[in-house]
């Protein structure tokens, strides 16, 4: 407490029940020069440890393979919980991922354990923080991320209080709501190939705990996505695939950016007209009735479309094929998306 003129202490936590005492491990180096090697440093965090300001050398590199985010959920321990809806979904996607190459799927560890017992073949399962320098997934072709590797927000404030006990400036600690210390949010980036995107992300007011977080949650992503070892071509020329179940935009360039929520729902189109989509927003309604109106039924003939490969990897078929027909009176023909084993006749008879 006589490191500082503040009136409240960074290193004395008290909750009531206990008192927690703070402070930063010496890192005790030899007075040599030093090279850290991390594909993740964060200066302000070296810079509590050295005591001085790290020189910090950025390497552009680009990651050889097609990155697909989901934006519209974070796939969190709680919604993914004891084989939730959405778990099983989750479940589903890995299934159809898998079909196509060796594929490793990691999320927190109680999703994990699940999603381990569904016994799905051609799998790796493995968890956060459990990945950092493992070297045995390299000639993997896929990798799913489940989720993200958040702390709460208590265990977050007391790391940044220890690393920063003797710091100056205050912390700007977040306020308890009915129990609970939530995050605010805030609108984040993410970096895509083509266009722009963002989301609404769960982010720390503090600028010192807010980069704790970033290196134990958006870091644990991206580190465990180069367990891939993707700055180099497959060793035997595969193309690799990066699925994020997760909206936490990351330190990463994204190729397509999709929503969950829309994607389920051209599942369930596709499922409900038995593989044979008519892509006319007429014919869509009189198949499946409640896709809503014509203008809802467009809007979804565009991302039944713009989603086809994905549909496929779901099917677990080998392509989806387009056609054109005339229904009887139809002056312009339509277009329809059909599972490539059925025979036109098939498809013909079904219109």
């Amino acid at each position: 407490m006589q490191t500082s003129s503040r009136a409240e202490s960074n290193a004395v936590v008290v909750d009531g029940q206990y008192v927690s005492v703070l402070r930063r491990k010496e890192l005790n180096l030899p007075d040599v020069p030093t090279l850290l090697i991390d594909a993740d440093a964060n200066p302000d965090l070296l810079k509590q440890f050295f005591g001085c300001d790290v020189a910090v050398e950025d390497i552009s590199v680009e990651r050889q393979a097609e990155v697909i985010q989901f934006k519209d959920k974070t796939f969190s321990a709680g919604a993914t919980k004891d084989g939730s809806t959405l778990a099983q979904q989750a479940a589903r996607f890995i299934e159809g991922v898998a079909d196509t190459g060796q594929t490793l799927v990691v999320s927190n560890k109680d999703t994990k354990k699940w999603f381990k017992a569904q016994n799905i073949p051609h799998v790796t399962f493995d968890h956060f923080n459990n990945l950092r320098g493992v070297n045995l997934y390299k000639d993997y072709q896929n990798i799913v991320i489940v989720g993200r590797n958040e702390p709460s927000a208590i265990a977050l404030e007391k790391l940044a209080r220890g690393l920063w006990y003797d710091a100056e400036e205050p912390f700007r600690l977040l306020d308890e709501k009915s129990e609970n210390y939530p995050l605010i949010r805030e609108k984040r980036g993410y970096r895509l190939r083509d266009g722009h995107g963002s989301y609404m992300t769960q982010v720390h007011p503090d600028w010192r705990c807010q980069a704790l977080l970033e290196q134990m949650r958006e870091s644990e992503s991206t580190q465990a996505i180069d367990r891939l070892r993707l700055l180099r071509p497959h060793s035997e020329g595969l193309q690799r695939r990066v699925f994020i179940l997760c909206s936490v935009p990351l330190d990463i360039t994204v190729d397509r950016l999709e929503s969950w929520e829309r994607f389920q729902e051209y599942l369930r189109i596709f499922d409900d007209c038995a593989g044979i989509v008519p892509l006319n927003a007429e014919h869509l309604i009189g198949a499946v009735p409640d896709v809503g109106s014509i203008r809802t039924a467009k809007t979804k003939i565009a991302g039944l479309k713009s989603a086809t490969s994905l549909i496929v990897l779901l099917i677990r078929r080998p392509a989806l094929l387009t056609a054109q027909y005339r229904l009887r009176g139809q002056k312009r023909p339509s277009e329809v998306l059909y599972d490539a084993q059925y025979s036109a006749e098939q498809v013909q008879a079904r219109l």
